[in-house]
Formats: structure tokens, sequence, C-alpha cells
């Protein structure tokens, strides 16, 4: 568990860091999984999705930033279904957790647990559009609508999910 403490705050520490933000039309999962997976927004247009009439944007200090509209959203899960992690034992799936990765190096971290075992993980899901326009022409993003401050961990132009396992 300290472990895990210790890695998301060095997550934090580097998110001041961040570099310059160029839009994604696909990601990649990899990491502690049997085989990488490259989801491309061609696939995620494709998929069903999930109608959200608004979410409020709020910073760490619980101030509101903006409010998205008419939001349409593949639910995470769904994309994660593709993926395998390599564990021979579920017993050990409590020990894993996701690193999601902006094209900025900004980074955000949600727990195995949190995904599959909370109601969190239904309330995750990668953006196919926005304000009633596609993304096809911006960016890859993900949002939790259930969190309280969703701009800590609203990911835009995700390049990868990276599946790592605390030693």
């Amino acid at each position: 568990m300290y472990k895990l403490i210790l890695v998301l705050l060095l997550f934090c520490l580097r998110a001041g860091a961040q570099e310059k933000m160029t839009p994604t039309d696909h990601f990649l999962i990899d990491g502690k999984v049997r085989s990488e997976v490259n989801i491309t927004l061609a696939e995620i247009m494709a998929m069903p999705a999930v109608h959200i009439d608004s979410c409020v944007i709020k910073n760490h200090l619980m101030q509101k930033r903006y409010t998205l509209r008419n939001i349409e959203g593949v639910p995470l899960k769904n994309i994660l279904a593709k993926v395998a992690i390599a564990s021979d034992d579920p017993k050990q799936l409590s020990e894993y957790y996701f690193v999601f990765i902006a094209s900025d190096n900004y980074k955000v971290v949600f727990s195995w647990n949190e995904l599959y075992n909370s109601s969190t993980g239904d309330n995750v899901y990668i953006v196919k559009s926005r304000d009633g326009q596609d993304l096809e022409n911006d960016a890859i993003s993900t949002i939790c609508i259930s969190d309280l401050a969703i701009g800590r961990r609203f990911v835009k132009a995700l390049k990868e999910i990276r599946v790592e396992r605390v030693n």
C-alpha cells in the first residue's frame, strides 16, 4: 500500500513538468499485459456510447473551471475487455494499477479495484463527442464523471494506458 501511495505522489510531482500537448488519434495499452493493444479513434467512434447530459469540470480546489455538455462516452471497461492482464492468480489483481498518460506527459492513476471493484469503474469513459461535436479532429480524452474534482483525472490527448503492478 505504501508503495502505491509513493507512486501516486511521484506522479503528482511530475504533473507540474508537463510537455506540449499534441492531439492523439490512437492510444496504446501496454505494460503488464499479455499483449499490447492499440486503440484507434476510428475504433472508438464505431463503439456504442453512453450519453452524459453535462459534467462540471472542477479543479483540485473544487473551483468550477467549465462545463462539458452533451457528452458521448464509451465505457472504459468495454475497451479494457480487449486486454488480458499478465497474471495467472486472480488474488494478485488487487496489486495492479493503470497509468493514463497524455501526450504532454500528464499522468493519472486508477487502481484495478477502482475500475473493477467499485462504482468508479462504471463512471470512467473514453469521450467520443462533446458539445455535440465528434472528436475526429481532436484528441482522445478520458473522464471519470463520479469524481468530485473531475478536472484532476480528465486526461486530454490520451496516448497510453500503462498497466503496472505494485511489487
